[in-house]
């Protein structure tokens, strides 16, 4: 487990997630330029996916074939969270949509 989490670690992509006002004592600026908050959302989308995605995975693992009947509530959630991460463009979209937006 060490291992898997260890691998995890490096796998930020250098998205930016947040855009962040400085000198407002590091609140979220929602009037900044309508760009910079397209590539902030679309980093944490690609960012909540793949977590939400390393996390299901894991606790199947975990658990082993019981993650994956009716009985254990691992599997509605792993279920749940992979329906939510297609929801409103899937991490590859969003992984494209950040890096169109970082050229432009």
């Amino acid at each position: 487990m060490a291992a898997r989490t260890a691998g995890q670690a490096g796998d930020a992509d250098g998205l930016s997630l947040f855009v962040v006002d400085p000198a407002g004592g590091g609140t979220l600026r929602l009037n900044c330029d309508p760009v910079e908050r397209a590539r902030a959302t679309s980093a944490a989308k690609v960012t909540v996916a793949n977590a939400c995605r390393f996390v299901g995975q894991n606790a199947v693992q975990l658990h082993g074939d019981m993650g994956m009947m009716d009985e254990l509530a691992i599997g509605h959630y792993f279920l749940r969270a992979t329906l939510l991460e297609s929801e409103n463009g899937s991490a590859d979209w969003h992984l494209a949509r950040h890096a169109a937006l970082a050229a432009a």
